[in-house]
């Protein structure tokens, strides 16, 4: 039956890790399970979805939430998997109608969950006792969930990493300045995310820009904090540095998959794709201990402790990759097989 599954969330652009997941998710799939993806983010230059998979894609502005309320109670989906960054989101579906034999499934992106009270308690839970299944990405999501009333046989732990190699073109001006830059260099550096504090993108580019065999590319993307990016472009004269801005994913995929080092140092995460692609790629990776991190990454906890780890790498590091490749891990830590066996579940396949 056609229809049967709908994933609502965003296709790049906007690039984030909603995006990214909801884009991988359907294009592994290929049409075969997920018939229509409902986007609320309108923008002009929209990533090609696999043939036979609707994509409605919103308004702009304001209107976006109204026309979303309309294409979910005309929607006939068996199964509608929502996926939102924050808990606030999920405010909006409060009095949206849901078919009565419909399976709603929640995916929450964002790290931290817990900036979310801004009505009554009993508002907020009665919104998410409305789902049917809630993804737990993290320890920290889950308490958040039975907080607000989940029940434990609602919560799934799952994650958010779906490995994708994207055979799209690249952006070769972007790809050939990064090289340009990168060769000149012995240990080549990425790091990428919002331009916002829970990102710490001083750390690296403090740590960085007094290391002359060292080049760092940051790449930003998304809603930015004034003063964050007042700090970061005080790094921007660096010979070692540059900063690019809303490059598309397979251009990034790109380039990181050529680096030597991805540096994840947030103090808020769900999981970090990035970190798992870098992994994967056979990149080295210097991430935070804030969230569960794919095997192979080097966590750590601290600025004190990120700064000595980079020293670390920078002293001892080797051109040549990890042994571990892109098949090897791509079966064994893939989620994608998770999600098809929850929406089969919910169809009553399962």
């Amino acid at each position: 039956m056609k229809n049967e599954v709908v994933v609502v969330g965003a296709i790049p652009r906007p690039i984030g890790g909603v995006s990214e997941f909801v884009y991988r998710l359907v294009c592994r799939d290929g049409g075969e399970v997920i018939s229509r993806v409902i986007d609320p983010y309108f923008s002009d230059s929209k990533k090609k979805l696999p043939e036979g998979v609707v994509h409605s894609v919103g308004p702009k502005g304001k209107l976006r939430f109204a026309w979303l309320w309309l294409v979910l109670a005309f929607s006939s989906a068996r199964v509608m998997h929502i996926n939102f960054s924050s808990a606030f989101s999920v405010l909006l579906l409060f009095v949206f109608p849901k078919r009565r034999r419909a399976k709603w499934i929640l995916t929450l992106h964002n790290g931290n969950l817990r900036k979310v009270w801004i009505l009554p308690l009993w508002v907020h839970r009665i919104a998410f006792r409305r789902f049917d299944l809630c993804i737990s990405l993290s320890e920290s999501q889950y308490d958040f969930y039975r907080k607000l009333g989940v029940d434990k046989s609602k919560i799934r732990n799952g994650s958010s990493y779906i490995f994708f190699r994207e055979s799209a073109e690249i952006d070769q001006a972007v790809y050939d300045e990064w090289k340009g830059k990168a060769e000149a260099f012995k240990v080549n550096y990425i790091a990428s995310g919002y331009a916002t504090s829970i990102y710490n993108h001083d750390w690296s580019l403090e740590k960085l820009s007094k290391s002359k065999n060292c080049f760092l590319a940051l790449f930003l993307y998304g809603d930015s904090d004034k003063s964050v990016m007042d700090d970061i472009n005080k790094y921007s004269g660096f010979e070692n540095i540059k900063i690019f801005f809303g490059v598309d994913g397979a251009t990034f995929n790109r380039i990181l998959s050529e680096a030597d080092v991805y540096l994840r140092p947030n103090s808020v995460d769900s999981f970090g794709i990035a970190v798992a692609d870098a992994v994967n790629y056979g990149v080295k990776v210097i991430a935070s201990d804030v969230c569960k991190r794919y095997p192979g990454a080097q966590t750590f906890r601290g600025k004190e402790q990120f700064f000595h780890y980079v020293d670390v790498f920078n002293n001892s590091f080797s051109n040549e990759k990890n042994n571990i490749g892109c098949e090897d891990l791509n079966e064994k830590k893939d989620s994608f097989g998770f999600y098809m066996d929850i929406y089969l579940e919910c169809k009553g396949e399962g």
